[in-house]
Order: C-alpha cells, then sequence, then structure tokens
C-alpha cells in the first residue's frame, strides 16, 4: 500500500496525555498492519526498538532527506518546515493532530487525510 514516514516526536506532542515511546509504535504498527501499510517511526536521537533513532541529528534533518527519496509516500508531522522542505513527492501529509486525535482507535484518521495540494490537510478535494 503506502509507505509512511511518522515525526515520532512531533506525533507524541500533539496529544495529552502524550503517548509514549511504545505506546506510539504499538499502535502505529497495528494500524499499519491492519492496512498494509510499511511504517517508518523517526525519533531524534536514541529510538525504541522497531524505530529509527537519529544520533546526532534531528529527525527533521534526517525525514528532509529521506522522504524525498520515496515518491508517493505518507508523512505524519504538524511541522509545517519539514512538511514543505519532505512533502513535496508525498502522496499524502497528514498533521499529527489527526493522527493523534484518533490514536487509541488505531490510527483510523490517518487513512481518511489526503493530500489535495502542496500544504493541504484534510479530505481530498472532488
Amino acid at each position: 500500500m503506502a509507505l509512511v514516514f511518522i515525526d515520532g516526536r512531533n506525533v507524541q506532542r500533539s496529544q495529552w496525555p502524550n503517548l509514549s515511546d511504545e505506546e506510539l509504535l504499538e499502535l502505529a504498527n497495528a494500524w499499519a498492519g491492519r492496512h498494509g501499510h510499511e511504517l517508518v517511526v523517526v525519533f531524534d536521537g536514541p529510538a525504541p526498538a522497531g524505530a529509527v533513532g537519529t544520533k546526532d541529528e534531528s529527525a527533521d534533518d534526517w525525514l528532509i532527506r529521506e522522504v524525498p527519496k520515496h515518491p508517493g509516500a505518507w508523512l505524519v508531522s504538524s511541522d509545517r518546515a519539514l512538511r514543505d522542505q519532505a512533502g513535496r513527492n508525498t502522496a499524502r501529509i497528514i498533521a499529527a493532530e489527526a493522527s493523534s486525535a484518533s490514536s487509541k482507535n488505531d490510527f483510523s484518521a490517518l487513512s481518511e487525510h489526503r493530500r489535495s495540494g502542496p500544504l493541504a490537510l484534510g479530505p481530498a478535494r472532488p
């Protein structure tokens, strides 16, 4: 289906109370598995098993470098600068709030948000 890049800390901080690293990975992986998506969750610095840790590099810089190598991928982040720089060739850009608002419902909102312009978030226009 889709390769989905998630800005881990950005998604965690978009909800109160914040999700733990493990809870975010569990919910995101369960959602990706049910929908047949490949998932890349990226964290600044060290990361839990099953995610990408950027060591001395910021997650934003990693995503800006790596996401464009995968045209048609999805990007989940509310960081406008990151979405602008990394999201040019993505099929979907999803605000972190859209994913975390339903995170307890297994990221169902990710499937409902489509890109309809360079930075557009929300349902696709007909």
